[in-house]
């Protein structure tokens, strides 16, 4: 009898472990998706963001994949919280912070890691008038085809304040 209730409690004991192990095994597996469901939202939010900054990449495809490559692995070292359509940086389950003790956005998180592993392409220089130009204002702000093109100067977060206002006063001329 000794002998059966010790069989039984080992038997017990085996299936509580087997169970302990199979529940870490699934909820691993479980967190491990989900992170991989929110870097890959991530990393395509991540490379719009580089698209828009316009690096130099590579002409060579598969050196130009490699780039890319290096580039989402880099934003996939952290953790991040999804708030809305934005994402949080998490570093030990904090808010990834700056020098300075602020929070570091996700965009601006993505643009530091851009400028440390790319080169970017020169904006046009919109402070000169086109060479042979047409005499007009002195140059300073261009001259807008439409509406568009308006918009898109002004969303351009490599502008200044000062040529956005006077893009702002130029196009109300043009309105008016």
């Amino acid at each position: 009898l000794p002998a059966v209730i010790s069989l039984l409690n080992q038997k017990e004991k085996s299936w509580k472990e087997e169970k302990e192990t199979l529940e870490n095994d699934y909820n691993t597996k479980i967190k491990t998706f989900q992170r991989n469901e929110v870097i890959g939202r991530v990393s395509k939010k991540g490379l719009s963001i580089l698209d828009s900054m316009n690096p130099i990449l590579s002409e060579n495809p598969v050196v130009k994949q490699n780039q890319l490559k290096r580039f989402t692995d880099a934003i996939a070292e952290l953790d991040y919280q999804e708030e809305g359509d934005s994402f949080i940086p998490l570093v030990d389950g904090k808010r990834k912070e700056n020098a300075h003790g602020h929070g570091v956005s996700f965009e601006q998180f993505v643009k530091d890691v851009a400028t440390q592993n790319f080169d970017f392409k020169k904006a046009d220089d919109r402070n000169n008038p086109n060479p042979g130009g047409d005499g007009g204002s002195g140059g300073g702000v261009p001259q807008f085809k439409s509406e568009q093109e308006y918009v898109k100067f002004m969303s351009n977060s490599e502008n200044s304040l000062e040529d956005k206002q006077k893009a702002r006063e130029e196009w109300n001329k043009a309105a008016s």
